[in-house]
C-alpha cells in the first residue's frame, strides 16, 4: 500500500499542474501498476483528486483540473448507461424489443442534452434583462441609446452570468476575448458580442515604406541564401537622404535580419530596437523574466509566495517611466506543436500578465483621465504551431476589459515559400512596433496629466 501511495504522489508532484487530466493519471497508474483494475484506479482517481483539492489554491490551474478530475465519474454517466443497453442486448440477433429499447434510450440521451443547452439559454436571457426592471423577459435587443460598453458592464456585473463559470474563466475577471476569427464563448450574450465585434478599435496596419519595397521583395525573391544576402547589402549601399536611410535601416534591421534568422527573441529584439531608434526608450529582457506589474498586484495582497510569481519568456520595458511593461511573450512548446493544454494555459496567463500591466500603470498615473487611459493597449504576442498571433488589452468602461486578438502571420520556415510569407511577417512586426509606440505616447500623455493633477491639488490644500 505504500508504494502505490509513493507512485501516486509521484505523479502529483513530477507533473505539471496543466497537464492533471483523467487520462494522464490513470495512463499514469497502469504503467506503475499493471494489474490495477478500473475500478482501483478510479478510486484511486477519486481519493486523490479530493484529497490535493484541500491543499491548494482557490482560483489557480491546480485547483481547476482537481475540480474536473474529482467530477468524473459524473461525465460518464452517459457513456455507462449506453454500455448498459449494449449488455442487455444479444450480440448475435437483435430483436424488434431491443432495438426499441435502445431506440428509447438514445432519445432519452438526447432529451437530456436539449434540455441541458435549453437551459443554459434561459439562464444568460435572464441574467441579461432581469437587473433591469423596465425591459421585459421578451425583449432580447441591447437598451438603445446606452453606450454598449455600459450594456456590457451591466452584464458582467450580474452573478448569475458568472456563478456557473470556473474561477480561471475571462468572464470571472471581465475580459472579453474578441477580435479576428475570435469565436464567441458560450456564456456571452450574442446580440451584445455582435455589437461589439463592430466596435473594436484595431491597431493600423503598417505597410512597408516605399522606399524600399523593391529591394525588400528583391530579397524575398532571391533564390539561395548568398543571393539575398547581395540583396540586403544593396539595400545597406541605398544612396538616399538620411531621414529616409535611418527609417530604412531601422526597418530592415527590426524585420529582415529577424527574419532570416527564424528565432522568436532575435524578432522581439529588434523590435524593441527599432522602436528605440525612433526615440523611445524602452529594452527587451528575454527568457523567463518576472513580470514586474504582478509581483507588484500580488504584493498589495499579502502574497509573497515566489510560485504565484508570473515568470514570461519575454518582455519590453519603457525606461524613462517607472520601467512599465507594455509587452509580454510567451511560446508554447517547439516549433509545429499541438499541444493544446500548454497553449490555453500560456493564453490565460498572459491574461492575468496583461491586467496586472494595466492596473499597474493605473496606480502610477492615477491622475491621468479615464478617457485617455482608455486608448491605451498593452500587447502580448504568442507563439504556438506555425504562427505568432498579437493580442492586445485595454479597459473601455470601468471593470470591462477587451482582450482583442490584433493580428496573426505564419512564420516563414520554408524557403521556397519565402516571397510569400516574407513580406506579412515584416509587417506583422512594424504592426506591433508602432502599436506600441502608440501605446508609450499613451503613457506620456498620462503622465502629464497625474503631473497636473497632482499640483492643482496640492495647490488647493489650505
Amino acid at each position: 500500500m505504500r508504494a502505490l501511495i509513493a507512485k501516486s504522489l509521484d505523479f502529483w508532484e513530477t507533473m505539471e499542474p496543466c497537464r492533471w487530466t483523467v487520462s494522464n493519471y490513470l495512463q499514469e497508474t497502469v504503467v506503475q501498476d499493471p494489474a490495477v483494475t478500473r475500478r482501483d484506479a478510479s478510486a484511486r482517481l477519486l481519493s486523490d483528486s479530493g484529497t490535493l483539492k484541500k491543499h491548494v489554491l482557490a482560483g489557480s490551474v491546480a485547483e481547476t483540473r482537481l475540480e474536473a478530475m474529482a467530477n468524473y465519474p459524473q461525465c460518464t454517466n452517459a457513456f455507462r448507461r449506453k454500455q448498459e443497453a449494449k449488455r442487455n442486448s444479444k450480440p448475435s440477433s437483435i430483436t424488434s424489443v431491443n432495438q426499441l429499447q435502445i431506440l428509447r434510450l438514445k432519445a432519452q440521451m438526447a432529451t437530456e442534452v436539449i434540455n441541458e443547452k435549453n437551459n443554459f439559454v434561459r439562464i444568460k436571457r435572464r441574467a441579461l434583462h432581469d437587473h433591469d426592471p423596465e425591459v421585459g423577459p421578451s425583449k432580447q435587443q441591447v437598451i438603445e441609446g446606452n453606450d454598449i460598453f455600459s450594456d456590457w458592464k451591466r452584464f458582467l456585473d450580474n452573478p448569475i452570468n458568472v456563478q456557473h463559470l470556473n474561477q480561471l474563466s475571462p468572464e470571472k475577471h471581465r475580459v472579453i476575448w474578441c477580435g479576428k476569427l475570435v469565436r464567441r464563448r458560450n456564456s456571452l450574450p450574442t446580440d451584445l458580442y455582435t455589437q461589439l465585434s463592430c466596435k473594436i478599435t484595431y491597431v493600423k496596419h503598417q505597410k512597408l515604406d516605399d522606399t524600399f519595397v523593391e529591394i525588400t521583395k528583391e530579397i524575398a525573391d532571391g533564390l539561395t541564401n548568398n543571393d539575398m544576402g547581395i540583396s540586403i547589402q544593396k539595400l545597406r549601399e541605398m544612396s538616399i537622404n538620411l531621414a529616409a536611410k535611418e527609417k530604412a535601416e531601422g526597418e530592415m534591421i527590426t524585420n529582415v535580419a529577424a527574419v532570416l534568422s527564424y528565432l522568436f527573441d532575435e524578432c522581439i529584439k529588434n523590435l524593441s530596437r527599432y522602436i528605440h531608434d525612433n526615440g523611445r526608450s524602452v529594452i527587451f529582457l528575454p527568457g523567463e523574466i518576472e513580470l514586474n506589474a504582478m509581483s507588484l498586484q500580488l504584493k498589495e495582497r499579502g502574497l509573497n509566495d515566489a510560485r504565484y510569481k508570473y515568470k514570461s519568456d519575454g518582455v519590453i520595458c519603457v525606461e524613462k517611466y517607472h520601467d512599465l511593461e507594455i509587452l509580454l511573450t510567451e511560446v508554447s512548446n517547439s516549433f509545429g506543436s499541438k499541444d493544446s493544454g500548454k497553449i490555453s494555459f500560456d493564453h490565460y496567463k498572459a491574461m492575468f500578465g496583461l491586467l496586472a500591466m494595466l492596473r499597474t500603470t493605473a496606480q502610477k498615473y492615477r491622475g491621468g483621465s479615464f478617457d485617455t487611459f482608455k486608448t491605451l493597449k498593452v500587447h502580448y504576442i504568442h507563439a504556438h504551431g506555425t504562427a505568432l498571433r498579437h493580442w492586445s488589452m485595454s479597459i473601455q468602461a470601468p471593470g470591462v476589459y477587451l482582450m482583442i486578438k490584433e493580428q496573426r502571420v505564419d512564420v516563414p520556415v520554408r524557403f521556397i515559400a519565402k516571397d510569400i510569407e516574407l513580406i506579412p511577417f515584416i509587417e506583422f512586426h512594424k504592426t506591433v512596433a508602432v502599436a506600441c509606440e502608440n501605446t508609450i505616447d499613451t503613457i506620456i500623455k498620462l503622465k502629464k496629466e497625474h503631473i497636473v493633477k497632482t499640483r492643482s491639488n496640492d495647490e488647493n490644500e489650505p
